[in-house]
């Protein structure tokens, strides 16, 4: 008896749902099973253009091949975002490094995702290793798609103020990049739908403040500060609705009020020395711990038991 592809008798329209609940690496393999499938898995939701699918750095890549590999990913992007025809996109992700020399392609990307109401965007132009000046910043366009609900910006400059018109999101993150804590404060205040903020891998970051006196609407559930350079090592979170917590990077000043009834967890980790005065560090320790009492699980790095 001959097999039969269960698949086949599938329609195309849920066919490309289950391709859209694949990551987007494994449904462009779906293109090799037949020619049936080299058009469905044009048709995912979720799109992900990053460079590193094709550029390999390594001890082994010569300028020259790591150049061609990043045409041959230009090139790939340029004739993806062309040939797509479906009307919607649920999440776009765009990781590119150097996006100065190749403008144009990431404003078209961009327009591309806004033009089918993507929900969620991710737009990465930093290298993951070092502190660069931004080079590009969000274009107008994004801060009018008012159904944008999650946002995630890497070495990409933003306006925080025009963020405020993006009524419906509700989570944003920012890394690799300088960050006016002002305008973050403004931000997690002024857009009424935000639950989640994450900052990782900021520099020159005066200190983090957020939630106030005047700031019992906040709605915030979830925040991640990971890896950011303060320039004063002050922590200061007034959040009645915080539920997650999460936090890596060097021992400061905490100031943490959160409420018993809403806050479950915290997940902590410090950059310890041995050469740093443990009583102090055990002193701030204290305060922080002590403010994030009501949290029901807690997840510490190693060398916090050590102090």
């Amino acid at each position: 008896m001959a097999y039969e592809d269960k698949f086949d008798v599938l329609p195309d329209a849920l066919l490309s749902i289950i391709v859209s609940s694949l990551p987007f690496k494994e449904a462009v393999r779906t293109s090799i099973l037949s020619k049936r499938w080299m058009k469905i898995w044009q048709a995912t939701k979720n799109i992900e253009l990053h460079e590193c699918f094709f550029v390999q750095r390594d001890d082994y890549s010569d300028q020259q091949t790591i150049d061609a590999q990043r045409r041959a990913f230009i090139d790939f992007v340029t004739n993806f975002i062309r040939i797509y025809q479906e009307s919607s996109v649920s999440k776009f992700c765009l990781s590119v490094s150097n996006p100065s020399i190749v403008v144009a392609l990431v404003d078209e990307c961009i327009r591309f995702a806004i033009s089918r109401n993507v929900k969620t965007l991710e737009l990465d132009f930093s290298d993951g290793e070092n502190e660069l000046e931004t080079t590009f910043s969000l274009p107008p366009i994004v801060y009018e798609h008012e159904n944008l609900e999650s946002l995630k910006l890497f070495g990409c400059g933003f306006k925080g103020v025009e963020l405020e018109k993006v009524t419906n999101l509700r989570e944003f993150c920012v890394g690799w990049m300088e960050v006016r804590i002002g305008e973050i404060r403004e931000l997690v205040k002024k857009c009424g739908k935000l639950e989640s903020f994450s900052m990782k891998n900021c520099w020159n970051v005066t200190h983090f403040e957020i939630g106030g006196n005047d700031d019992d609407e906040l709605r915030l559930k979830s925040l991640e500060i990971e890896n950011c350079r303060f320039v004063h090592d002050w922590i200061s979170i007034e959040a009645p609705k915080l539920s997650y917590f999460r936090y890596f990077g060097t021992v400061g000043i905490f100031r943490m009020e959160v409420n018993k009834g809403c806050f479950e967890e915290a997940d902590l980790g410090f950059e310890i020395d041995d050469d740093d005065d443990h009583s102090e560090m055990a002193n701030l320790l204290y305060v922080l711990l002590d403010g994030l009492y009501p949290a029901r699980v807690f997840t510490v790095c190693s060398s916090l038991l050590q102090v």
